[in-house]
């Protein structure tokens, strides 16, 4: 008798943890692979994924993670009672990359782990790969598109002008930066977003850029030029070229002051050369004499 009592309540137990295992959270996706279609550079492309509770218990939604740092996400909620659904917006932002992007979005929950695939054709119409014009110490360039753009969008410091299918740029800055530009085009072509970077380097800058003598040649000529470097730094002079006897420069308070002996009616041209650590800046000198 005690041991049909035992078995008994035995399979009792049984029984309950059987449906206790069979009553638990199930974390489903509306889909394991996400294709985002072609996306153009630094242009921000969404999707949405439903995530389901197809379990018994409530569900909790305890992590997520994604493998690039171009896609980013919103959830709505992470709890989801037996039945329940929650929407996720995926976001992916191409920096820096071309071709084809694969990476993954995985998330966690007591109701088992899955993992959304995430894949993105990067590119656009006007053939600029990655998005990116660089242009080194260059303060311009201009390149043929292969489809002509409706227009362009310029922005503070750099000045985007179409004419045809070229695009001209033009930065006008004397620090090191980077700025976005729209390429805008006619339906279906979306517009395509572009960073122009730029550097400018340690460079002597003149004021004014070329030296303009003129007056009466019975006295010297002469002109002052300020000289500063373009990252404000102390600025020291090592040399003076082209000077000579009728020539003199001389460097203090951050100017130049020239001094020229010329000859009646003379016009004639040269150049100066200052000299600074690493850099260098040629000035030139135009004489107007009477």
């Amino acid at each position: 008798m005690f041991r049909r009592i035992y078995y008994a309540a035995l399979a009792g137990v049984c029984a309950a943890l059987a449906l206790r295992a069979a009553a638990a959270p199930r974390l489903t996706l509306s889909e394991r692979r996400l294709d985002l279609g072609v996306v153009a550079p630094w242009a921000t492309a969404t999707a949405n994924v439903t995530i389901r509770n197809d379990g018994d218990e409530t569900l909790h939604i305890t992590h997520i993670e994604t493998s690039c740092g171009c896609t980013t996400f919103d959830l709505d909620r992470k709890e989801l009672p037996r039945g329940e659904s929650a929407r996720l917006v995926v976001s992916f932002l191409p920096v820096d990359v071309s071709g084809v992007v694969r990476n993954q979005l995985r998330i966690t929950s007591d109701g088992g782990t899955v993992e959304l695939q995430i894949e993105a054709k990067i590119d656009d119409a006007f053939g600029f790969g990655n998005g990116i014009i660089d242009l080194g110490e260059s303060t311009t360039t201009s390149r043929v598109l292969p489809v002509s753009p409706s227009g362009v969008r310029s922005s503070e410091h750099v000045c985007a002008a179409l004419s045809a299918d070229r695009l001209s740029l033009e930065v006008w800055s004397e620090t090191d930066g980077e700025e976005r530009i729209v390429i805008e085009g006619d339906a279906p072509l979306a517009p395509v977003p572009l960073i122009v970077r730029w550097r400018r380097g340690d460079a002597l800058i003149a004021q004014p850029e070329r030296v303009i003598l003129f007056g009466d040649a019975a006295a010297p000529l002469t002109a002052e030029v300020a000289l500063r470097r373009r990252s404000g730094r102390e600025l020291r002079i090592e040399s003076i070229g082209g000077v000579d006897d009728r020539l003199h420069a001389d460097y203090s308070d951050r100017k130049l002051r020239l001094r020229y002996t010329a000859g009646a009616g003379e016009r004639s041209q040269r150049t100066i050369t200052i000299s600074a650590g690493d850099v260098r800046l040629e000035i030139p000198i135009v004489v107007m004499a009477e």
